[in-house]
């Protein structure tokens, strides 16, 4: 009972603190570009460290790699690496490189480029995917779950990686991330097929959650 009620004021004082200071991303000049420069949301450092997942704020790992607090209702853990923060930290720093212009900045991307190619799971049906190992009380999704949102943001670092580097493996890695848009969820994919088309899923579940 307590938990509930716990559940409730959280995600009361969640709404209150988004509508009396709503997080507010620019949209970045240049959508057309053939180079890959801002994301199409400019995301900044300095308002990454208040991105809540749960009751606190995001640490970092020893490679400057965010951790995720989970939810409330998960009680198995404190702190998840969560590929959909750790994307969109990463593209703020590569936002910091674009207008610092300095190694030390290009380097600490490098560092969230690697994370995705080396924490990828590899399949020879589904392609590339990152799972988030926590469960997701809220959708019934007890286990570890492959996300839309994952995949998209492993690609976008993957792509920048390819541009700053050349290195190909980077760009081979950010093809086979494309695989699971292919597949319904129920067989591993990111993809609810509904009456209206197909709808890529942040949360994947039994039951489409169309989030």
């Amino acid at each position: 009972m307590n938990l509930i009620k716990n559940k409730y004021l959280f995600f009361i004082l969640r709404i209150l603190k988004d509508i009396t200071h709503p997080t507010k991303w620019q949209i970045a000049d240049d959508l057309n570009s053939q180079q890959l420069t801002h994301y199409y949301l400019v995301f900044r450092e300095e308002d990454m460290v208040n991105q809540k997942g749960g009751q606190k704020s995001i640490i970092f790992d020893s490679n400057g790699i965010p951790l995720n607090p989970t939810y409330i209702d998960v009680k198995d853990k404190d702190y998840v690496y969560f590929p959909i923060t750790i994307g969109q930290v990463g593209l703020a720093v590569y936002h910091t490189y674009l207008e610092s212009n300095e190694e030390k900045d290009r380097e600490r991307f490098l560092k969230y480029v690697d994370w995705f190619y080396n924490n990828g799971v590899e399949d020879k049906k589904l392609g590339l995917r990152w799972i988030t190992h926590v469960a997701l009380p809220q959708y019934k999704n007890q286990g570890s779950w492959q996300s839309a949102f994952s995949q998209s943001r492993g690609i976008s670092i993957l792509l920048r990686g390819f541009q700053l580097t050349a290195k190909e493996k980077y760009k081979n890695a950010a093809e086979s991330a494309l695989i699971p848009f292919s597949f319904p969820v129920s067989e591993g994919g990111v993809t609810s097929y509904t009456e209206f088309g197909p709808f890529y899923e942040e949360y994947t579940a039994e039951v489409p959650t169309l989030v």
